[in-house]
């Protein structure tokens, strides 16, 4: 049969329309062979090119007659995707309820293409340190995208209190920390610790401070002690972390990292509370260039066989002691300045980053946070992690929380001098991150603790925590200290050791 031929057109007669006339198609392609689209040679198989592409579609042939067009990062090319059953929300209206824009689906992350290759993980900011249980360091929510806590921490809006949190110091990467303020991700879990409390010094000494009353250096011989006792701290935990290192291999040896380096403060081996306490007050008379005799003495408590295989870690270094000064006595100074101003009838106070804060709204949420990591910094405390808080582990058991308070005592003069400000009560308990929990006065502490002894078993804990809690509400018995519970004072991961 033969195929009818199209009648010739008369000389002179004019052509049909444009939309008339039938449109060649274009030669036959060579699938075989390689094609070229503004790039590098694509063969069959080769899967998506550099670019953003529609699913299932590969670069073809420029049309016949025109010249090959250079492809763009993210132009879709000619040919439409398949549409698939599924990737209705991804088109126009469907499950997300989008409006067609015109534009390629989104390609999907399992779909990576030799352009885009994955991004290597990032390395775990503590090092060979890092979390007694080789927790990863916190990461972002599925999707790439960060949580709410972790939007927030972007703006810098009390992800770690308004004033930032300035660390001192770390063992673990041979980076010195600085006093650079909050840190930029979302926190994932609890940092728990235990603390004795100096209730003399506070009333005595910090509240006042924080209300604008003396001089405005009146802390300084504090702050100058505190960077002494940093740098013993810093030593001493040197040293634990060269006998972690020394016993990994070794069996049978009555070393706990959990308890020696990740919990008590310094390096303190011992049973009894009181000897412990004995232990704190020895470490805190100390100064930083003797410390090396007492953290031998502590290794010789393990087994004195071990004193030759252990040197002290040397994978970070501390500041300079103005850096160290000046982040530890940041805090305080701006509260001063808030109360000072909130007198003066000024509305913000300036820190000397450069940023603004509203004087009434720091002065009535930032105390007791800044307030306590200050006296942890002169009585160092217990680090715990995880939902350990003595108050928790009562409401959990149906045990009453017995002896503790709201931490009032923590801000009760400056409440007492602004009574205008809109102060938030106290919670008895802890709450978030970077927050006070329940506090035990100095007089009650010891029944306190009897308390939870004999409710030992009803708690859902590590036993080394609930020995962790035991032992600081011992020492604190011990000095005639109040007890506190907190999180964020310390952090393993950072490597912000007590």
């Amino acid at each position: 049969m033969h195929a009818r031929r199209r009648p010739a057109r008369r000389r002179g007669a004019r052509a049909a329309p444009a939309r008339h006339r039938r449109r060649r198609r274009p030669p036959p392609r060579d699938r075989g062979a390689a094609r070229r689209v503004g790039g590098p040679a694509v063969r069959p198989g080769d899967g998506l090119v550099r670019g953003r592409r529609h699913a299932g579609t590969r670069p073809g042939p420029a049309p016949a007659g025109r010249a090959a067009r250079p492809r763009r990062l993210g132009d879709p090319g000619r040919r439409r995707a398949r549409r698939r059953p599924r990737d209705r929300d991804r088109r126009g209206r469907g499950r997300a309820g989008r409006r067609r824009t015109g534009r390629p689906p989104a390609r999907r992350a399992d779909r990576r293409g030799p352009g885009r290759p994955r991004r290597p993980a990032a390395a775990h900011p503590a090092g060979r340190v890092g979390a007694p249980d080789g927790r990863r360091p916190p990461a972002r929510r599925a999707g790439g995208r960060p949580g709410r806590r972790g939007r927030r921490a972007r703006r810098g809006v009390r992800a770690r209190g308004r004033l930032g949190r300035h660390r001192t110091g770390r063992h673990v990467t041979g980076m010195p920390e600085t006093s650079s303020g909050p840190l930029r991700f979302p926190i994932m879990g609890y940092d728990t610790s235990f603390h004795p409390v100096d209730t003399a010094l506070v009333e005595d000494r910090l509240l006042p401070y924080i209300a604008g009353h003396g001089d405005a250096d009146g802390i300084d011989d504090l702050i100058a002690r505190a960077v002494e006792i940093r740098k013993t701290r810093f030593r001493a935990k040197a040293w634990a972390l060269g006998v972690l290192q020394a016993t990994r291999d070794l069996d049978g040896v009555a070393f706990d990292s959990r308890l020696h380096v990740w919990g008590r403060p310094f390096f303190i081996v011992g049973d009894e509370a009181e000897g412990i306490a004995e232990d704190v007050r020895r470490y805190l008379a100390t100064p930083s260039g003797e410390v090396d005799a007492l953290a031998r003495e502590m290794i010789d408590r393990i087994d004195p066989a071990l004193a030759a295989r252990v040197t002290p870690d040397t994978g970070g270094r501390l500041p300079d002691d103005e850096v160290l000064a000046a982040s530890m006595g940041t805090a305080l100074r701006i509260l001063r300045e808030a109360a000072v101003a909130l007198r003066e009838g000024r509305r913000t106070v300036r820190h000397p980053d450069g940023r603004e804060f509203d004087a009434a709204e720091i002065l009535v949420s930032e105390i007791p946070f800044n307030l306590l990591t200050f006296a942890a910094a002169l009585l160092p405390g217990w680090m715990s992690r995880g939902r350990t808080w003595p108050t928790a582990l009562c409401a959990d058991a149906g045990v009453a929380d017995e002896g503790f308070t709201a931490p009032a005592a923590l801000t009760g003069p400056v409440r007492a001098e602004f009574p205008d400000l809109d102060w938030p009560y106290p919670d008895g308990s802890i709450t978030g991150n970077y927050t006070v929990g329940g506090m035990v006065p100095a007089p009650a502490v010891a029944g306190t603790r009897a308390h939870l002894a004999r409710h030992r078993d009803a708690f859902d804990c590590d036993p080394t925590e609930l020995r962790k809690i035991d032992e600081a509400m011992g020492v604190a018995a011990v000095l005639g200290a109040a007890f506190c519970e907190a999180t964020e004072i310390y952090s393993g991961m950072e490597g912000n050791l007590n």
